[in-house]
């Protein structure tokens, strides 16, 4: 047991829970930060989740890669892939009790997996071929700047993408109304659901419950 423990500890170091979830230089004004930094980052500091913007300056050999899952009157999970050594991935899932757009409630399920060689190299080739970095930060504000018109849905859920690679950190922000709009970003939700064994996302988000 010591043996296995010391194995998981060098392939995967333990995290710290950071406060800031979120970059500030990446939204408009300090004020959308502190508004998205209060919702995403609570949900995420209610799910004892580490801060990969952090890890991002703390760990230059960080590679991991996160789905937060914000329905607005149904609990909030998140999905992350962590890349290890020896090219060895595992899958975090947590679900809260609360609500995505409300109080984040507490952890109701945990549950940590190796992902099989094969999927971990699926899920990477994935991220290239959509070209993941390129993703705007927040694809309604985005849009709106450049003039263009957009499908406003007051409730819903949204989806908040995120990676950490060597250093380098990445935020997307997309509401599910606007999902299908973005190369690549449905066929990214739905492959981080079937790593964690849920079902795919549909325009009906809302109604599917995580296990």
């Amino acid at each position: 047991m010591a043996a296995r423990c010391f194995l998981l500890l060098a392939l995967f170091p333990l995290q710290v829970i950071a406060s800031d979830y979120l970059p500030k230089d990446i939204w408009r004004d300090v004020d959308e930060w502190s508004l998205l930094e209060s919702w995403y980052g609570g949900q995420l500091g209610a799910m004892q989740e580490p801060s990969l913007w952090e890890m991002s300056k703390a760990n230059p050999s960080a590679q991991q890669y996160r789905l937060l899952v914000l329905p607005t009157f149904i609990p909030a999970y998140a999905i992350r892939v962590e890349r290890g050594s020896v090219a060895s991935s595992r899958l975090t899932y947590v679900l809260l009790n609360g609500a995505g757009g409300y109080e984040p409630g507490k952890i109701k399920t945990r549950d940590v997996r190796q992902i099989e060689t094969a999927r971990s190299n699926e899920f990477l080739s994935l991220l290239d071929h959509i070209d993941y970095w390129s993703f705007p930060t927040d694809v309604l504000a985005d849009r709106r700047r450049s003039g263009e018109k957009v499908v406003i849905c007051l409730d819903g859920t949204t989806f908040v993408l995120e990676a950490v690679v060597a250093g380098r950190y990445k935020l997307s922000t997309i509401h599910m109304c606007n999902l299908m709009d973005v190369d690549g970003a449905g066929e990214l939700v739905d492959l981080f659901h079937e790593l964690a064994g849920l079902g795919k996302v549909t325009p009906q988000v809302d109604k599917v419950m995580p296990n």
